[in-house]
């Protein structure tokens, strides 16, 4: 595993805990299909959530919250669609979007949880 792919794993560590924390129930980590991947889909109460999370050191060239563009965007909903198609049946919740960004050095991160980051219009 490079060194991306580590600061990756430590930033989705960080934030299920933090979402663990504040009452989400993890479901699945790192969902990869052919049109895409989510890096954790959690549910909070009736809602299933997925959720990418970004991580950047410093905010020199932009925050985390800024990486995440439209083709991003429109891999996140191919694999959310085919993760509900591959669950027909099993999964009837209201569902979001939602972006957990992780800034700073990893002795003193910054963790910016946001709700609803985008929808299916994008």
């Amino acid at each position: 595993m490079g060194k991306t792919q580590e600061r990756g794993r430590w930033a989705e560590d960080l934030a299920v805990r933090h979402l663990r924390g504040l009452g989400l129930k993890e479901l699945h980590r790192n969902y990869l299909c052919r049109g895409g991947e989510i890096d954790i889909i959690m549910q909070e109460k009736a809602t299933l959530v997925f959720i990418e999370v970004r991580y950047r050191r410093s905010g020199l060239y932009g925050g985390a919250c800024e990486t995440l563009g439209a083709t991003k965007k429109a891999r996140l909903l191919r694999a959310a669609s085919h993760y509900l198609w591959s669950r027909r049946g099993l999964v009837d919740a209201p569902c979001r979007f939602d972006l957990v960004a992780v800034e700073g050095e990893p002795h003193a991160p910054k963790i910016e949880w946001i709700k609803a980051a985008f929808d299916a219009r994008g």
